[in-house]
């Protein structure tokens, strides 16, 4: 069990045990307690004979005693409270409780909010009392143990008829005896061969026991369970490998160092070394036991006493605008860019008419293609010298019709082209576009070198030669290059090479993951790029995850916009890829494969409207104004989110969010006197989200067009218009569903 942080509380009076697994790979274990497994943040996997299931944060899961069970991490950042409970101990106060089965699949599918708060409150409680170590703590402790465990048997108690489990009395009461021995003696020489001829079995049944009720061989558990055990020795003490490996039944250091490895994929030394080297200090260790780390912030999220809150009042937020004269006269709008990486799908009529379709709507400034010199969009005649354009020009002049202006990636295959053969084909495709298009059509288009081999010194010899050969060309035309950060990425010294070079702009383009992991670094890049007075383009590289076709990335899309990237545009996907049949995939488009418009698409045109000068901003609004219309956009704050629906089953389970999770917000505003139109716009899962549609129709893989049709219609905002009198204040009251947006513009009548 890979625990980096034990309370042991088990006394006589202090029937508990508490664990926190924090950034555990994974254990396997079994317990003559009950054991409640609650995830506090990341994801986890719990493997309990032939039953799975997938844990998210907030989840809550009861593990019977006697059950063999598997966590397995999802997540790095994982962590894990585990609470323990002796079931004899409460035999004082409920007679048979030690035989009471309790059901495990109504804690994941029950939808009743408050069952769940309850047992978060309680299990939260007992941790912060054991942390917080005043005089009263046992009492406490105990108080809300039992409280605990009064609500466990009358909302999840199941009689063991049926149950899934070791079922012969006589089989059951050896299993556990032969457990229970192991977890007593396993510091001891202990073979097979002994335990077989204690229980008076044949070695051949004891292992088929084992294989058969834990899922694993004899050795490979007695190792796990040694492991489990030498973790503490590892991470708390400061005994040497010899040690901990004899203190815990391993017959050497290196039968030690192997088992380890094959878990850990590292020895225990650099494990020990590696943990103090974090971040977190030993120090830091102790003032976790003290209460003072990052735990308590989540450990508090659920102390509001479940039964006495009034579920039905949601969280208020009070806006008051005094001025709506926006004095600072900051304007926000943004460059409005599709991006996708196949050029050969734009021949495709299916194709134009969905991006006609939108850009009808939304306008887009720019689309961002590359891919435009693979084999079949150009051809070259070797004997004449001379290059055939006409599939390129063919989408060339949609766009140039539709008045949205190409942003061309170039990249370089050193495969393929020397630098020189790349320049002379280049030259002759932006001659031929000047020819056909016009230089005044031309110039305002974008041209974007990229070397497909990520090292800098390549990236800077393809840049640096680039811009100096068509600065002489072309002067006249807007010219940017690609910068794909490494993981000890220096812009200094990359940026330092095109101080003096004719460049309008850079893409960075990066994972999400790292993006993650080094924000500080990337705003640092940014404000780099910003002194040396070029715009900046960002493309954030992500996976598909059903997480794209919600609400929820609708909101991202509206906080990365306003908070994370404010002041640099970020071209958005255009449409999923036809890799697959299915309607929803995760896939990174606006639009389905077929044309239907995700939330994420809502959340665009949203910010499409939010142009103006800042008259105030939060975490959950902006208010602009533009000319004679006020805007005000109201979205879910994003950081609030504390997983990813990267599974249909995480989403479901999760998707009936309660009232309390929404938002109640009263806008103030002072307005001259007179009539004003309102006009709202609604996007949530009962407004414009196709996938939750999708959900409700019962997942369908095929459709026929009554059934497209009818989903098709569900695709629409919902929309609203009124009238009203303002003497002199406007007061608006929005309740914001979760993961809802609203958009709302105030006119003079």
């Amino acid at each position: 069990m890979k625990c980096k942080y034990e309370f042991i509380e088990y006394h006589k009076s202090l029937p508990l045990n508490i664990f926190v697994y924090e950034k555990a790979d994974e254990y396997l274990t079994w317990h003559k307690e009950i054991e409640i497994l609650f995830v506090l943040k990341g994801k986890a996997t719990l493997n309990i004979k032939d039953q799975t299931y997938h844990l998210y944060a907030k989840d809550i899961l009861v593990i019977n005693r006697n059950e063999i069970h598997q966590v397995t991490q999802v997540d790095s950042d994982t962590i894990i409270l585990s609470l323990l409970l002796n079931p004899y101990f409460y035999e004082v106060y409920y007679d048979g409780f030690s035989d009471i089965y309790f059901e495990r699949q109504s804690l994941l599918e029950d939808k009743t909010e408050d069952k769940y708060s309850y047992l978060r409150n309680k299990i939260s409680n007992i941790m912060i009392h054991l942390l917080s170590l005043n005089k009263t703590y046992q009492i406490n402790l105990l108080s809300e143990s039992l409280e605990l465990v009064a609500y466990l048997v009358e909302n999840f108690r199941k009689d063991a008829t049926g149950v899934n489990a070791i079922t012969d009395d006589y089989l059951h009461q050896r299993f556990s005896r032969i457990l229970e021995y192991l977890m007593k003696n396993y510091d001891k020489k202990i073979t097979l061969s002994d335990l077989a001829k204690k229980e008076y079995i044949s070695i051949y049944y004891l292992s088929r026991l084992f294989s058969e009720h834990m899922g694993i061989g004899f050795n490979k558990y007695l190792n796990m369970l040694r492991l489990d055990k030498s973790m503490y020795d590892l991470v708390n003490t400061n005994k040497s490998i010899l040690e901990i490996a004899i203190d815990n039944g391993f017959s050497s250091a290196k039968a030690y160092r192997t088992v380890f490895k094959e878990n850990y994929n590292m020895t225990p030394n650099d494990y020990r070394k590696q943990l103090f080297t974090t971040e977190e200090s030993q120090e830091e260790k102790i003032k976790f036991t003290k209460g003072t780390t990052a735990l308590l912030d989540i450990l508090h999220n659920y102390q509001t006493n479940p039964i006495a809150a009034n579920k039905n009042e949601p969280n208020t937020l009070e806006i008051e605008v005094d001025d709506i004269n926006a004095k600072n006269k900051q304007w926000i709008s943004f460059e409005k860019i599709l991006y996708f990486d196949y050029v050969y799908d734009e021949l495709n009529i299916n194709w134009q008419t969905n991006l006609e379709k939108i850009h009808n709507e939304i306008n887009f400034d720019y689309i961002r293609f590359s891919g435009i010199f693979n084999h079949g969009m150009y051809f070259y005649d070797d004997k004449e010298k001379v290059y055939n354009w006409f599939n390129v020009d063919n989408i060339l002049d949609f766009f140039v019709n539709k008045k949205i202006k190409p942003f061309i990636k170039f990249s370089y295959n050193k495969k393929e082209f020397t630098i020189k053969s790349w320049h002379i084909m280049l030259e002759n495709f932006i001659e031929h576009c000047i020819k056909r298009y016009g230089l005044s059509n031309v110039k305002e288009w974008k041209f974007e070198f990229a070397h497909e081999d990520r090292s800098y010194s390549k990236m800077i010899e393809l840049y640096s030669k680039s811009l100096d050969y068509f600065q002489e060309k072309f002067d006249k035309l807007k010219y940017g290059i690609e910068f794909i950060p490494s993981s000890n990425f220096h812009e200094e010294y990359f940026l330092e090479n095109f101080k003096n070079k004719h460049l309008h702009f850079i893409s960075v383009e990066m994972t999400e993951e790292m993006y993650n992991k080094r924000k500080g670094f990337v705003k640092i890049l940014f404000n780099s790029i910003k002194n040396l007075r070029l715009k900046t383009y960002f493309i954030k590289t992500e996976s598909r995850n059903y997480f794209n076709d919600t609400c929820f990335k609708a909101n991202k899309l509206i906080h990365d916009f306003l908070n994370e990237h404010h002041g640099i545009d970020a071209p958005v996907n255009f449409i999923d890829h036809l890799k697959t049949t299915k309607l929803f995939h995760g896939g990174l488009g606006l639009l389905t494969y077929n044309g239907l418009k995700k939330p994420v698409y809502h959340a665009y045109y949203l910010l499409d409207k939010l142009k103006g000068y800042v008259i105030c901003n939060g975490s959950n609004y902006y208010v602009v104004k533009n000319e004679n219309k006020i805007i005000i956009l109201l979205y879910s704050n994003f950081e609030q989110v504390d997983d990813e629906p990267s599974t249909i089953d995480f989403y479901e389970r999760n998707r009936t969010a309660s009232n309390h999770d929404s938002l109640l917000i009263k806008l103030r505003m002072n307005l001259e006197q007179g009539k004003y139109k309102l006009k709202s716009y609604t996007l949530d899962k009962e407004n414009g989200s196709v996938f939750d549609e999708w959900i409700n129709m019962g997942k369908p893989k095929d459709f026929d067009n009554e059934e497209f049709n009818f989903i098709k219609s569900k695709e629409i905002m919902r929309l609203k218009s009124a009238t009203v009198d303002v003497q002199d204040e406007l007061l608006l009251k929005q309740l914001l569903p979760a993961n809802g947006v609203k958009l709302i513009e105030v006119t003079k009548a």
